[in-house]
């Protein structure tokens, strides 16, 4: 079993998580692909830090948790918004793209 993340730990790995927000929606702004990918590991990996975490260490964190939570539910929102409409344009392109442009 590793050992257990200090406080600090948990504390940088909030303020990575943090940084990387404002990137991810640098990007949906631009129209840019994002892959969240990164984020869901650091997420994990913070989640798994702060469990393991002897209870003074974790103690307090819970508004900077708090705070990040809501950020990236304004992330989520914005990601949601910015999803182009799926009309059945958008669906036959698609598909197209997916099968290469072959016909059956």
């Amino acid at each position: 079993m590793a050992k257990p993340s200090s406080r600090s730990e948990i504390v940088a790995r909030i303020e990575r998580i943090a940084a990387l927000i404002p990137a991810a929606r640098r990007l949906v702004g631009e129209s840019r692909p994002l892959d969240l990918g990164i984020l869901a590991l650091a997420i994990a990996d913070l989640r798994d830090a702060v469990r393991a975490a002897p209870a003074p260490d974790a103690a307090g964190l819970a508004p900077r948790i708090a705070a990040l939570q809501a950020d990236l539910d304004a992330l989520e929102s914005e990601l949601v918004a910015a999803r182009p409409a799926d009309g059945p344009a958008v669906r036959r392109a698609a598909i197209r793209a997916y099968d290469g442009g072959r016909s059956t």
